[in-house]
């Protein structure tokens, strides 16, 4: 008789599938998906967003009742990685783990369905299935190697503006965003105003030689936002891009932050 597997269940074998293929290929990309997937104490998963984004994918799948079959629950875990494929950070490490799938399906023999199977009965015979997935990651709030100069804090700033709000789906900063560019010839940003901003802002973070953490950098953005929102006509849209920052800033394993590491990552391997 072929097992079948409850919503909350299904989840917890995908999160063993998905950490079984982590195993394998060492993916910085789902090692942030699987801290993103991890409950927490109250139940929740440490990305709120997470579960919301399985719960529309089981809707999408054709099955009875309230319980799912195996290839019914593959097929779910397909959607659902399927929705952060299209995020820039994952995209390159989730399509080759949907291209493992897909060849699985094709393969009655392949490897990960021992594995695929071996998950589900794990789960079945335990009370409480579900995995506290915890993956070490290093502390990249206040560490001096991620430390960067003014100039190539205000571009790792940049950068994260760009690729995280225009990406993921905020597109209606670009007046800011062209204001920010900065003139590598003149020194300046487009607009006067915004380098001045960013002075005023950092002058007051107590800094060692200079050179901002990745936490004092994001503390930096946030009040640079706001303090821009002041003199902006779009105030209220401007203030909308500070409330995730809030989120991301309390939350080492939110997407965000991880977002905002790749940039400082990518500034200061340039510099």
């Amino acid at each position: 008789m072929e097992h079948t597997l409850s919503v909350l269940q299904t989840y917890n074998v995908m999160v063993r599938f998905i950490n079984y293929y982590y195993q394998r290929i060492s993916s910085n990309g789902i090692a942030v998906m699987l801290s993103n997937m991890a409950f927490l104490k109250d139940g929740s998963t440490a990305d709120p967003a997470i579960w919301q984004d399985w719960m529309q994918s089981v809707k999408k799948i054709e099955h009875e009742g309230e319980l799912l079959t195996s290839m019914q629950a593959v097929n779910a875990m397909k959607i659902f990685l399927k929705c952060y494929h299209e995020f820039p950070y994952f995209s390159d490490d989730i399509g080759a783990l949907l291209n493992y799938i897909r060849e699985m399906q094709n393969n009655v023999n392949h490897i990960g369905w021992k594995h695929w199977e071996e998950f589900i009965s794990q789960v079945l015979s335990e009370e409480d299935s579900r995995k506290y997935v915890v993956i070490v990651q290093q502390n990249t709030h206040n560490s001096i190697k991620l430390a960067l100069p003014i100039l190539p804090a205000y571009i790792a700033m940049l950068e994260f503006l760009n690729i995280y709000y225009k990406k993921i789906g905020l597109h209606k900063y670009d007046i800011l965003l062209k204001n920010m560019v900065f003139l590598k010839e003149s020194r300046r940003t487009t607009n006067p105003m915004v380098w001045h901003i960013w002075m005023e802002v950092v002058e007051k973070i107590e800094s060692q030689e200079n050179k901002l953490t990745p936490r004092q950098v994001f503390v930096a953005m946030k009040e640079f936002l706001e303090k821009y929102s002041e003199v902006s006509d779009d105030i209220d849209d401007i203030r909308l891009l500070v409330q995730p920052l809030i989120q991301m800033q309390e939350n080492p394993l939110d997407i965000g932050w991880q977002y905002w590491i790749k940039c400082i990552n990518d500034v200061k391997n340039k510099n």
